[in-house]
Parts: C-alpha cells; sequence; structure tokens
C-alpha cells in the first residue's frame, strides 16, 4: 500500500507483536499498549494507552502543530522581506552606495532579539480551538462535543491549508505584501522628514536616522501583525510579547551606548 500511494502519508496502528513489521513500515507508526504486550508500543512512533488517543494525536497535536509551524515559516519570511526592502529602497534613492543605513549589529540581531522571539512563543502557545476548554473526552464540560463544528471538519480544511499549492500561495501573497510594506515604510519617512529631520541645536541627522526609524518601524509592524493573527493571547503569550518588545528597546539602547556605532550619531 505504501508504495501505491503515490506521495499521500501512510499510517499503520496495532497493538500486539504480529503489528510490528506493518508499524515499521508505514511512514507513521501508532502502537497501542494492550493486552498482547508492548512490543508494538516499544517500536512505534507514537504510542497510546487507549485507542480514543489518537483521535487528540491527530486533531489537537498533529494538525495544530502542522498550521503553527506553517504560520512561523510565513511569518518568519514576511518580517524578512519587510526589512530588506526597506533597505533596498533606501539604497535605491541612494545612488546604490551600497551603505546600510544601520550598525552592523543591529542588523545581525534584527532576527536575534527584534523579531524572533514572539514568532517562536506565539508558534508553540496560540491555538485556533482552546484545549483547555474543549480537547478533553473525558469530561462532559470540556469535550469536543460542545463545538459547534466537527474536529473532522476541520482537520480537512487544515490539510487543505497546508498543501502545497495553497503554501505556495500565501508565499507570494505574503512577499506581495511585505514589499509593499517596505516600500511605503520608506518613503512616509523619506516624505514626512523631507528635506531631513533636524536635532534640537539644528543640526541635520543623517542616514542613520531612516536606519533607526526603519528597524523600529519593522519590528512594530511585525508585532502588531502576528499580534492580530493571534487566536490565543492570554498571561503567558502576553508576557512573551512583552519580553520580545523589551528585548528589542534594550538592543537598540545597548547599541547607541557603543561610541563607535553609527546609531550614536544619528541618536546623539
Amino acid at each position: 500500500m505504501k508504495k501505491h500511494t503515490g506521495t499521500k502519508v501512510t499510517a499503520a496502528i496495532g497493538d500486539g507483536a504480529n503489528d510490528v513489521n506493518m508499524i515499521q513500515q508505514a511512514h507513521i507508526g501508532f502502537g497501542l499498549m494492550g493486552k498482547e504486550g508492548n512490543q508494538a508500543a516499544a517500536f512505534a512512533d507514537y504510542a497510546f494507552p487507549r485507542f480514543k488517543d489518537l483521535r487528540r494525536a491527530l486533531f489537537w497535536h498533529g494538525r495544530p502543530y502542522g498550521l503553527r509551524l506553517n504560520n512561523y515559516v510565513l511569518w518568519c519570511l514576511y518580517k524578512s522581506v519587510i526589512n530588506a526592502t526597506s533597505k533596498y529602497v533606501a539604497n535605491f534613492e541612494n545612488g546604490w552606495s551600497g551603505d546600510q543605513p544601520v550598525d552592523n549589529l543591529m542588523m545581525a540581531l534584527y532576527n536575534v532579539t527584534f523579531t524572533v522571539w514572539f514568532i517562536v512563543f506565539q508558534s508553540v502557545y496560540d491555538q485556533d480551538v482552546s484545549f483547555a476548554n474543549y480537547g478533553n473526552p473525558d469530561k462532559e464540560e470540556t469535550s469536543e462535543k460542545r463545538l459547534r463544528f466537527h474536529m473532522s471538519d476541520l482537520y480537512v480544511y487544515t490539510r487543505y491549508q497546508l498543501s502545497m499549492k495553497k503554501f505556495t500561495l500565501l508565499v507570494i501573497g505574503y512577499d506581495i505584501y511585505a514589499l509593499f510594506t517596505g516600500w511605503a515604510l520608506y518613503y512616509i519617512f523619506y516624505y514626512s522628514s523631507f528635506p531631513g529631520v533636524m536635532n534640537a541645536e539644528g543640526q541635520m541627522y543623517g542616514y542613520y536616522a531612516f536606519g533607526l526609524f526603519g528597524t523600529v518601524a519593522c519590528v512594530a509592524i511585525h508585532h502588531v501583525q502576528v499580534l492580530m493573527n493571534t487566536r490565543n493571547l492570554g498571561p503567558v503569550l502576553g508576557g512573551f510579547l512583552l519580553l520580545s518588545v523589551s528585548l528589542s528597546f534594550l538592543t537598540v539602547w545597548w547599541t547607541s551606548l557603543m561610541k563607535g556605532s553609527s546609531l550614536t550619531h544619528a541618536m546623539y
């Protein structure tokens, strides 16, 4: 069956020693700890004490994990494209000088302390359907029977969302959206600050003023977009959001303290 199903993923479920070979040959093997022993569970990818736990693995663990991983890739792509596009347009207006409007430290830490943490935490803690409210089949008040739809239908819809065709369309859509956002970000700064940004002494800020504005704006846009697509914002995820934003400001402050930093000359 595995050889003749093409690109489809096969799963095997067994509870005895006679099922071990079948479990090992399938793409994913599920072993039940039953009366025939634990041989099937020992050789399986996933082991369950009860057969009905398979429903929990598919609907409440596998499906949300695939969806969150899909969203993680898309948001990582989005945050990188808006940052790169704003810097690209800045070089276009700067005669293709190749000069970066931000320090190397801020450029390197953009994907380390500025943006990645909230996506990671959101990918771990976000839930499109609350497991605490609907994921426990042993209690009537927390059973999925209280939902107005069937989890099997949501599972089918999620498989469509994770298909290669849909994912390709999403990547193209996110790229176009990010390109427009980065382009608009630069020209909003360009025309709002024309002919330049001046400090209290009337001195004109240089090229690095946009670098600071552009980086902070990219971080803010990224956090707002991910927050708008978060379905389960609780105290834990809200705390990680504050941590991510705090790390961004701490990185800017830390960079500004370095005397050789171009950011120092853009701020003081």
